[in-house]
């Protein structure tokens, strides 16, 4: 567990690196949900937490318990069609910046 912890932290840091140094705030908000994600499911077995539904089915997912690490940043926020992370609403806000930069480009 520890070696695939520490195989993984280069990872969150090239993550990190990459939004800072391309120099565009959008790209920076997809690289911090990146690492936000990465590093709660590095914590925790290398599977995402997530909280109301049973995750016995999937492979990349486990039910968040009292052992859960980092639970603020585990799949917490229902909606009626899934389950999110807030690294996952980083993720979509750097995306959404990033089309929005290259479409306002065209005109």
């Amino acid at each position: 567990m520890k070696l695939k912890v520490f195989l993984l932290f280069p990872l969150m840091i090239y993550a990190i690196v990459i939004g800072i140094y391309l120099h565009h705030p959008e790209q920076i908000i997809l690289g911090l949900g990146a690492g936000m994600n990465m590093l709660v499911v590095s914590l925790n077995g290398f599977k995402m937490p997530v909280k109301g539904i049973d995750c016995s089915k999937y492979k990349k997912h486990q039910n968040m318990t009292d052992d859960t690490k980092l639970k603020f940043l585990a799949d917490i926020i229902r909606t009626p069609w899934s389950i999110y992370s807030i690294g996952d609403l980083f993720i979509y806000a750097g995306v959404f910046g990033i089309f929005y930069r290259i479409i306002s480009e065209w005109r």
